[in-house]
């Protein structure tokens, strides 16, 4: 079953494409299951998040024209496609009422972990630089996944983009990998990861993400394991990164599961 619940359009303002052109493009490849999950609005609470995070989101406005167009293309297509309203979001313990309402006007929410509070001030998970940093991370995630508002978690091994990987990155593996069967939130294993490429550690050539040493811990928890593409361009729904990263997952054993 050909599925994937993570894909962008341009209401975020780094993809390309509106919504039925996206859909049109999974029915042209034979999707089944094609959910969009763009990145939704946020507001600031206590000074979170910082103020470039909102320069990759839809605004508060644009989120009610984006679900009737999806509830739109839900019925114009369902003879063709199952159609999935998402949103990828953060999580921020100040925010959590936010978040649970969000969750209530869509078919699902994609824990995106991309920004995160230590001591009251944003950081970026792609700009992890110490052990505290890294920690607070894992912690984050947990702190999402317990409030089961998501389907699934996003890219967990973000946080690798700049943190090497040792001792603390393996506890926080350890750490994510339990809260994932505890609160039976899939992790994603991310195409987009695939393409951003490859860097040298002391382990050798590695993607980015995802990255090997995290997914063997993973696997010795028999997480559920989704793949998604990630998918900001109209390429990137079959393209070399897509089929690399599931052949990828089977290769290193993980516990795939196709439908949310």
């Amino acid at each position: 079953m050909k599925t994937n619940y993570h894909s962008h359009i341009a209401l975020c303002k780094h993809a390309e494409g509106t919504i039925e052109e996206h859909i049109l493009k999974a029915i042209e490849l034979n999707y089944e299951i094609f959910g969009i999950s763009d990145h939704a609005p946020l507001i600031t609470i206590d000074n979170i998040p910082k103020e470039a995070t909102y320069l990759h989101r839809m605004k508060t406005t644009e989120l009610t024209p984006y679900i009737e167009e999806l509830n739109r293309c839900k019925e114009k297509y369902k003879k063709d496609i199952k159609i999935l309203i998402g949103l990828e979001t953060e999580y921020f313990k100040t925010h959590d009422t936010y978040f649970k309402r969000l969750g209530q006007k869509v078919d699902y929410l994609v824990l995106g972990n991309h920004d995160y509070s230590l001591h009251g001030k944003p950081y970026s998970s792609f700009q992890v630089e110490d052990d505290e940093q890294a920690i607070r991370y894992g912690e984050n995630a947990v702190d999402g996944m317990k409030t089961g508002y998501y389907s699934f978690m996003s890219h967990p091994d973000l946080f690798l983009y700049r943190f090497a990987w040792g001792k603390v990155a393996e506890k926080i593996a350890h750490t994510i990998s339990e809260a994932s069967v505890k609160y039976n939130v899939p992790l994603e294993f991310n195409a987009n990861g695939v393409r951003r490429g490859t860097i040298e550690t002391k382990q050798g050539t590695r993607f980015i993400y995802p990255r090997k040493e995290f997914w063997d811990i993973v696997k010795t928890y028999n997480c559920k394991v989704i793949v998604n593409s990630d998918a900001h361009y109209f390429t990137e729904h079959d393209d070399e990164a897509y089929h690399l990263t599931h052949k990828l997952a089977k290769e290193w054993g993980l516990n795939v599961i196709e439908v949310l």
